[in-house]
């Protein structure tokens, strides 16, 4: 059973979460109301953050000092919300648990910016940082989560296929790997997740793939071939609307060869390790993360 915090959030954000869709008309209002509620659920106080940019895309910097490893980190939203700033509190928890430099990417947002924009944005990133030397592949993890674990995936796959080095490993964080919305949690779970509902999902989807098939593997790699890929730690929750997404994935990377580990924590939901401060659950969480991280980029 989940402990008391964690039922006591989740009932909190199941009355206060936004239950209806988006709409296009609406997308910065919808941005700003997003970057809002992130500050007041998860406040923070910026230091040793610096912006840059990297291959002309704009990049956040936190931990700049640390050299031991890097965290090369994709935010969350949905394809179409968040950044850098929104995911503050939790970069900064990930760079000091792991003691490790972490690059948040601030790549183009849906949808303005559909696939593969962000995707092409995120390789140019990645070969500007390994071929200038800023940081060391063999002790860089690309890490993300919802969307952002997505695009992680899509784009350890992007590399393999252009014969590019590729990051340590991968870690996936209530990872989104399919917009067909194929798998049973999105009608096992739709009463359970406190944070998502399809009708969020379905303007997500749309607003990334637009005139391209949403079965396409960069889109929804629970599609994808996975062979020849970094080691890949997947969390999600039991009731995460995203579950099947997880489970799918893992499976598929197992019967491909790639080195997966799956863990699914009991009673949470989608994003649940921003919680952190609040949930034992979700510390506990960050804790193995921060061990498979250094697991991984030892020298």
């Amino acid at each position: 059973m989940a402990s008391l915090q964690a039922r006591i959030v989740k009932l909190i954000l199941k009355a206060t979460s936004n239950q209806q869709g988006y709409k296009v008309s609406r997308i910065n209002a919808h941005r700003k109301a997003f970057e809002r509620n992130m500050s007041i659920l998860f406040p923070s106080f910026p230091k040793n953050v610096m912006r840059s940019y990297v291959a002309g895309v704009p990049i956040v910097t936190i931990n700049s000092s640390a050299r031991s490893r890097s965290i090369l980190y994709l935010h969350g939203g949905g394809f179409v919300l968040g950044s850098a700033k929104s995911h503050r509190q939790h970069l900064i928890r990930l760079a000091k648990m792991c003691n490790a430099r972490v690059i948040a990417i601030e790549y183009g947002l849906s949808p303005e910016h559909a696939y593969p924009y962000a995707l092409e944005e995120i390789q140019k990133v990645w070969e500007e940082l390994v071929a200038t030397k800023h940081i060391n592949a063999k002790k860089t993890v690309l890490m993300g989560d919802s969307a952002g674990g997505g695009l992680a995936l899509a784009s350890v796959m992007r590399f393999r296929d252009a014969h590019r080095q590729q990051p340590s490993c991968v870690v996936l964080l209530s990872p989104a790997l399919d917009a067909t919305f194929s798998g049973e949690s999105y009608k096992q779970k739709l009463a359970k997740d406190p944070i998502l509902n399809m009708h969020k999902l379905e303007f997500f989807a749309q607003s990334y793939a637009q005139r391209h098939s949403r079965r396409t593997p960069f889109i929804s790699p629970v599609y994808a071939d996975l062979k020849k890929l970094p080691p890949i730690l997947i969390h999600a929750g039991t009731d995460d609307l995203l579950l099947s997404d997880s489970q799918t994935v893992a499976k598929n990377a197992t019967c491909d060869g790639t080195d997966v580990s799956l863990f699914i924590g009991e009673g949470m939901w989608h994003g649940w390790h921003f919680f952190a401060s609040y949930v034992p659950e979700a510390r506990t969480a960050m804790r193995s993360i921060a061990q498979y991280v250094k697991s991984h980029t030892a020298t």
